[in-house]
Parts: C-alpha cells; sequence; structure tokens
C-alpha cells in the first residue's frame, strides 16, 4: 500500500506594485512570496558563477566572490510527499513495516552553516585544511571575459567569513522508517480459561 500527495503552486500576484514580499529569513537569506514562483522561495546571496557556472574567485586571495544580488534558490514546497508500506501475516505472525519519504524542497541549515564556522563539518577538512585551488573557478578579466583561476585560498577565510548563506540551504529530500510492527495471535484455545478468553 501507498500514498502519494503533489502540491503544483505558482505565487500570481501580490499586491498593486509588489512583485515579491518577504515573510522570514535569516542573514543573508530571505523566504518570499515571489511573483512567478512558488510560495516559500528562498533568495540568498550565494557564490558569483560566470555564464558557464563556474565559480569567479578574486585573483589575490582566491576566495570565491559573492553575488551582488540575492540568487534564487529553491522552494520549501516538496515535490512530492509519498508513504509506502506492507502488511504481512504467516501462520499467525504479521509484520506490518510503513515508510515515509520527501522528495525535493529546501531548508536552511543552521547546524551547518554553525559547522562550518567552528571547523567541525566535513567540508572543511578537505585537503587537510591546506590551501587549494577552487575547482574549476576563474577569474574575471577587465574586459569582462573569464580565465581560469591558478590561486590558491585559504579554506580558515572561506569558512569563517566568505561563505555565503545560500552554501547552507540544502536539500531536504528523505526516506524515513516509520514503523515496524511485529505481532502474533494466539490461537483462542489458549486463551479460553484466562480474562483475555471472553
Amino acid at each position: 500500500f501507498g500514498t502519494y500527495t503533489k502540491n503544483t503552486n505558482e505565487v500570481i500576484s501580490l499586491y498593486s506594485g509588489v512583485d515579491q514580499l518577504v515573510i522570514g529569513g535569516f542573514s543573508g537569506m530571505a523566504i518570499v512570496a515571489q511573483v512567478g514562483q512558488p510560495y516559500g522561495a528562498f533568495y540568498a546571496t550565494d557564490l558569483m558563477t560566470d555564464p558557464s557556472g563556474n565559480v569567479v574567485v578574486d585573483p589575490n586571495s582566491g576566495l570565491p566572490r559573492l553575488s551582488t544580488n540575492p540568487v534564487y534558490k529553491g522552494s520549501y514546497q516538496p515535490d512530492y510527499i509519498a508513504s509506502f508500506g506492507t502488511n504481512i501475516s504467516y501462520k499467525g505472525w504479521t509484520l506490518n513495516v510503513l515508510f515515509d519519504m520527501k522528495q525535493g524542497g529546501k531548508y536552511y541549515s543552521r547546524n551547518k552553516d554553525l559547522m562550518d564556522f567552528v571547523g567541525t563539518s566535513l567540508e572543511t577538512a578537505y585537503n587537510n585544511r591546506e590551501d587549494y585551488v577552487w575547482a574549476g573557478s576563474v577569474v574575471e578579466n577587465p574586459d569582462g571575459t573569464f580565465s581560469p583561476n591558478t590561486t590558491p585560498f585559504h579554506p580558515y577565510d572561506y569558512y569563517t567569513s566568505v561563505i555565503p548563506s545560500g552554501q547552507h540551504l540544502i536539500d531536504a529530500s528523505y526516506v524515513k522508517l516509520r514503523e515496524v510492527a511485529i505481532g502474533y495471535n494466539f490461537p483462542s484455545k489458549w486463551l479460553a480459561k484466562t480474562p483475555f478468553g471472553s
């Protein structure tokens, strides 16, 4: 057995002259009702990228540059919610199993934010915390073109003072084991002379 729920929505309009209404948020990140987007859209400062999606870095420090305007990072609305399970019976024994799942959607992880800052997250230990060149990064040339970057950056500086809020918005998908139940139906003759047999 199973269930499936999908909610497709879009903000059509707000009051006159307004395209975006902030309904919550955190430093560098806002949850908004944005015309043309699903309700509960995330807009946040993020890494600056070139037209090909490569991260743009500072040519002197090698540190990523940040977007000048908030970037749409998705919505907290999931693509769908579902559940599935089974109920099996055999010779008096029963087994019930139920899984829940949610696919899609984003959420802001304050835990990730703090763990990055104090250096306890896995990503902060990359390259043994030694300087390295940001993979696939580019630098912007005076004429507006981009060239491959060769300047390494210091991870401590990035995780303590540069990393933008957009990097703490993570996938909210999950599959969860909700319930496991094992039962046994005693034969009625076993209980006939007990208080449970009537």
